[in-house]
């Protein structure tokens, strides 16, 4: 497969056949992880496969993305946080790589996956998985057999339409309302993640949640 093709042909992924994926192919797309850049060449990411119906539940009870209650395998990234550069988080930036090349990964064998951040917080997260306070959680990726392939949607821009030279040039324009919505959507989910998720909540959160084909 060209790289273009896999680069355009991946899509978002959320429904997924009862084809199990083999722990020949998890290991391959991790192994595509693992060859992606990371700062220093530190390598320390880590990862867990999630093929446990009671450690989705557990997701789905702390309010993560409500597809998830379909997905037999998962992969969640993690990377280790003790980086001595904080101020470009660069931690996040190695496991953010890692997640790229798995998917792409996926695709060119046959699977499909979602990128997904959607989740609990980061102390759930720790409790759930025992996850050590040293490594973050970067993402998880939904991982399986497509039952449809969503189409494909054009960029919103052309590259000349985001690049400029030498310096920043855009004519940008705030819109206040646009930026207010975003903020009342931040409070909302702080929020959402510290009340008990009763039935009414479970339920308003899905119809609220959007599922974006990208």
């Amino acid at each position: 497969m060209e790289l273009d093709e896999a680069i355009k042909g991946r899509r978002s992924v959320r429904r997924y056949s009862e084809k199990a994926v083999s722990e020949e192919i998890l290991e391959q797309i991790i192994q595509a992880g693992m060859w992606a850049p990371t700062a220093c060449n530190d390598q320390d990411y880590r990862f867990i496969v999630i093929n446990d119906q009671n450690k989705f539940d557990e997701l789905l009870s702390f309010g993560a993305a409500s597809f998830l209650k379909d997905v037999q395998t998962a992969i969640l990234i993690l990377y280790k946080n003790t980086s001595s550069n904080q101020e470009y988080k660069d931690y996040i930036q190695s496991g953010a790589a890692a997640v790229q090349n798995m998917l792409l990964k996926a695709y060119s064998l046959g699977l499909a996956g979602c990128w997904v951040c959607n989740l609990p917080s980061q102390r759930v997260m720790r409790q759930l998985f025992h996850i050590p306070r040293t490594y973050s959680v970067i993402a998880l990726i939904s991982v399986g057999y497509p039952t449809s392939i969503p189409k494909m949607v054009n960029r919103k821009k052309n590259a000349k339409d985001v690049t400029c030279l030498n310096a920043f040039g855009f004519d940008e324009e705030t819109d206040p309302i646009l930026d207010r919505k975003k903020a009342l959507k931040r409070l909302l989910r702080k929020i959402y993640y510290r009340l008990p998720k009763s039935s009414w909540i479970k339920n308003w959160a899905e119809k609220l949640e959007k599922k974006f084909e990208n």
